[in-house]
């Protein structure tokens, strides 16, 4: 045999190994455009990126976040068209300014008749689901599943709006109960199909309660002032004519939980809710502060 057949054999050899190579490469990277990735989407309600520890909050009560910002990704200049409780869910439904899909404050009643994104997940084969807190005043639509707060909700021992009406009380703390309830329809779900999971948190949302077993954890921290709390806002309408604020909102009960009498604590519906021993975790610790 030549030289020249022998050369030859050789590139005709590396040709089709690279034919066979560049295949293979081929059929991985078709293999992977067609991997659906899960989606999950977990909301906590009016929680200001001050305290979260990735955001630069040193006071440590966000370990778990944070921890998924150290093994994940953080967006550092990223905005959002309304940060509203409820306009905020319709801009995140329909991708859409708050003034396009009609939910511009909290009193509004969002129109699902319109075109949203799990519907889309939806027909690329996506299994889709709303747990927790939704406060839209009209219901879930187009979801496979979801089970939802009604209205604002509550924290201890909320009820849930199910698919067919019906309303559901389970107790507990609200954000354990919808956490399991997420992690339920997880795992009994058609496994065979990528999901998207919208875990809607009423956290932390006025007015706030937080579960028994984290009564005082937070005594100890000293929290400084904002810099801008003895703000004016000099110049700025808005800033200066919002309603929520210390001076203007906070109420020694309704907010504090410094009521002057148990029987005033008993008219709110937050404790009025609880179980016997709930309430007197509660009154045990808000006593003290008294």
């Amino acid at each position: 045999m030549s030289k020249h057949t022998n050369n030859t054999s050789f590139i005709l050899m590396n040709i089709v190994l690279l034919i066979g190579l560049l295949a293979h490469l081929l059929n991985g990277i078709s293999a992977i455009a067609q991997i659906q990735p899960n989606i999950l989407i977990i909301v906590s309600d009016d929680h200001t990126m001050q305290s979260i520890g990735a955001y630069g909050a040193n006071y440590n009560v966000t370990p778990q976040i944070d921890k998924l910002a150290k093994e994940g990704m953080v967006f550092n200049r990223a905005f959002v068209s309304n940060s509203i409780c409820a306009p905020s869910r319709a801009v995140l439904l329909t991708g859409k300014f708050s003034h396009k899909n009609g939910h511009i404050n909290n009193l509004t009643r969002f129109d699902g008749t319109q075109p949203q994104f799990q519907q889309y997940l939806k027909k690329a084969g996506y299994q889709t689901a709303w747990i927790g807190k939704w406060h839209l005043e009209s219901d879930p639509q187009g979801f496979d599943y979801w089970k939802v707060l009604p209205g604002q909700g509550y924290y201890y021992n909320p009820d849930f709006i199910q698919m067919d009406g019906s309303r559901q009380r389970i107790n507990g703390y609200c954000t354990n109960i919808i956490t399991d309830q997420a992690v339920d329809w997880l795992e009994t779900r058609n496994k065979s199909k990528p999901f998207c999971l919208v875990v809607g948190h009423k956290a932390t949302h006025r007015t706030w309660i937080p579960d028994t077993v984290d009564f005082g954890s937070t005594d100890e921290l000293n929290i400084p002032l904002p810099e801008n709390f003895y703000d004016e806002y000099e110049g700025r309408i808005a800033a200066h004519d919002q309603d929520l604020s210390i001076e203007k909102t906070m109420l020694m009960g309704y907010d504090l939980k410094l009521f002057d009498h148990d029987s005033i604590a008993l008219k709110d519906g937050n404790i009025s809710r609880m179980t016997i021993n709930q309430r007197e975790q509660f009154f045990n610790y808000y006593h003290r502060i008294k």
